[in-house]
């Protein structure tokens, strides 16, 4: 038994549009200006406060260790590149760069965390905290 063709709901001559961007694409940019908002409000009330309160902006800041912080930096930046090399190790099949790759990427994250954790205890102790002034937010 032949079944007849399914009709057609499109108009004769309609090709569906390849100039439709895909979902995932759409979502990453709607992400990305959330992300992008978010941190220029941070932005706009760091340089709001820190015009506003200058004085404590001196007394304030030879609290921080910034070789400690720079180091920090260096770590949380540089595994990112050691997570990209997971992805390029991932894309060629081997197995076995991903998970050294990544797992260095592990120990870098867990490393930049507990150094962030060391630097807010040393901040506390130092008394700057969230509800000691504007300095501290």
């Amino acid at each position: 038994m032949a079944s007849a063709p399914a009709a057609s709901t499109a108009p004769a001559g309609y090709t569906p549009s390849a100039d439709r961007p895909n979902l995932v694409s759409v979502g990453v940019i709607v992400w990305l200006s959330s992300e992008l908002m978010f941190f220029a409000a941070l932005f706009a009330m760091y340089f709001s406060i820190r015009s506003l309160h200058p004085a404590m902006w001196a007394a304030e800041t030879p609290h921080l260790n910034l070789p400690f912080a720079s180091v920090n930096t260096l770590i949380l930046v540089l595994s990112s590149v050691t997570c990209q090399m997971g992805v390029f190790a991932a894309e060629k099949g081997n197995v076995k760069g991903l998970r050294k790759w990544f797992m260095l990427t592990f120990v870098m994250g867990a490393y930049f965390v507990s150094g962030q954790i060391a630097e807010y205890t040393m901040l506390i102790d130092e008394g700057i905290t969230m509800q000691s002034n504007g300095y501290g937010s």
